[in-house]
């Protein structure tokens, strides 16, 4: 009797969270593209479903992408609370020091440092946006002027206008990124359940074309690589159940990333990981079971722990249920 071959590990994905959904569909098409280049495409019918995987993949990835531009509104609410508490510092320094008549260098220097400050008339309670446009432009005054920055040396309050140029360049930025999007807060929810019979559509459409193979090495390489991810996945980053399993599995040796934990790797691979922000993902590694074969990206974290960013278990957005 012909030994049965291996097959892919079934994977629930509704006990992970967002970024390592996310990240384990982006990992299956990768490998779906390396063992199947245009060269030697797959099957027809395993073909259209990898397609009805991107298309659901490419939905979810685009409603995460969203998800995360929520942060960067909290952080300019953080940055302009801090910069409102700085601008009332600086006034207050200044009107304090220009009635302090009995030290007429340091007087000098607080009416030259004043007059330009005022004319800018920075107010914490006026529209954010015109707040640090002017902020900027008493920056950009302040660091081309020598004489400037000497006063603010000598009334202590170089670092306070150092610290403000910083917080309206990081509040420009978030403000640019956010680009006044929306997220709609199903979206994501919405991605992933439209998601997950493409993926197992996918797994199961190439378990039954490698078992009815009579190529006793067909797709080898390729479940190989695909079990040691979910090997992976199952032992660092499941939030629940983590599925039962159909074949038996490799454990390869993990990639590494520099975000919470990489995944993926495979025997002989050198897994190059690659951190990214927010603590959000981990890192990318090569697969496959031959040296520098196969790519994929891996990464575990999550977009919980306390919130969007965090990172880790536990938080506001675990699994399929993301109802924020």
């Amino acid at each position: 009797m012909e030994p049965i071959q291996q097959t892919v590990q079934e994977l629930n994905l509704r006990n992970t969270t967002n970024a390592v959904c996310v990240a384990v569909a982006k990992f299956t098409l990768d490998q779906f593209d390396y063992y199947y280049p245009q060269e030697t495409p797959a099957p027809a019918r395993l073909a259209r479903q990898i397609a009805s995987l991107r298309a659901a993949y490419n939905v979810m990835n685009e409603a995460y992408a969203e998800r995360m531009k929520r942060a960067e509104t909290a952080g300019i609410k953080e940055r302009d609370d801090e910069g409102d508490q700085i601008i009332y510092g600086v006034r207050g320094i200044l009107e304090g020091a220009i009635r302090m008549t009995y030290d007429q260098a340091r007087l000098n220097f607080a009416l030259n440092l004043w007059e330009t400050y005022r004319s800018y008339r920075i107010d914490p309670t006026e529209n954010m946006i015109s707040q640090w446009s002017k902020v900027q432009q008493f920056c950009e005054d302040y660091f081309s002027s020598q004489a400037l920055q000497e006063a603010g040396v000598a009334l202590g309050l170089d670092g306070a206008i150092r610290r403000l140029e910083v917080l309206a360049q990081e509040i420009r930025d978030l403000m640019t990124a956010r680009n006044a999007a929306t997220p709609e807060p199903r979206a994501m929810e919405r991605a992933r359940e439209a998601l997950y019979p493409e993926y197992r559509g996918a797994i199961l459409l190439l378990n039954a074309f490698t078992l009815t193979s009579d190529d006793p090495a067909a797709n080898r390489a390729f479940i190989k690589a695909l079990n040691d991810n979910i090997d992976y996945v199952r032992k660092h980053s499941m939030t629940g159940s983590s599925g039962s399993g159909s074949g038996s599995s490799n454990s390869g040796n993990a990639g590494t990333g520099t975000g919470d934990e990489g995944l993926g790797g495979g025997d002989d691979n050198q897994g190059q990981g690659q951190g990214s922000e927010g603590g959000d993902q981990g890192g990318s590694s090569q697969g496959g079971d031959q040296g520098g074969g196969g790519t994929g990206t891996i990464t575990p974290g999550g977009d919980n722990g306390g919130g969007d960013n965090g990172g880790g278990g536990g938080g506001d957005d675990n699994g399929g249920s993301d109802m924020n």
